[in-house]
């Protein structure tokens, strides 16, 4: 369908299954091998666990996975690396809001919460 865009033509999204729950990088993950010039980025801030070998979203650790100074800190670590902050932050599940007030620290930002994708939510920045 021609009207339909292609992300990564205009997006990079960071790592995502993680299974560090330190958050310790920020790398361009997809698309792979692409520069991250003149594109927005998505941060993939959701935890994963390793049952089996199987990913599966870790809700024993949501709480603490999506708390302000969780997100705040991956935020900071992208900043560095990329020198802007990320347009979008992917969270597993923002249906308290907790994830998104950690911006009230960050002067310019704002945050608003987007619900029904497909079992993650983004919180969106607002760059003032």
């Amino acid at each position: 369908m021609p009207y339909i865009l292609d992300e990564f033509t205009y997006f990079f999204e960071t790592p995502y299954d993680v299974t560090d729950k330190s958050f310790n990088q920020c790398t361009l993950d997809r698309p792979s091998g692409a520069s991250a010039d003149g594109r927005m980025y998505i941060v993939n801030h959701f935890l994963d666990v390793d049952i089996f070998g199987i990913l599966i979203p870790d809700q024993i650790n949501a709480p603490k996975t999506n708390s302000p100074s969780s997100i705040l800190a991956q935020s900071n670590l992208c900043y560095q690396a990329w020198g802007r902050m990320p347009n979008f932050i992917l969270v597993g599940d923002a249906s308290n809001h907790a994830c998104c007030v950690y911006v009230n620290k960050h002067p310019r930002l704002t945050f608003s919460s987007l619900t029904g994708l497909i079992g993650e939510t983004p919180c969106v920045p607002r760059i003032h």
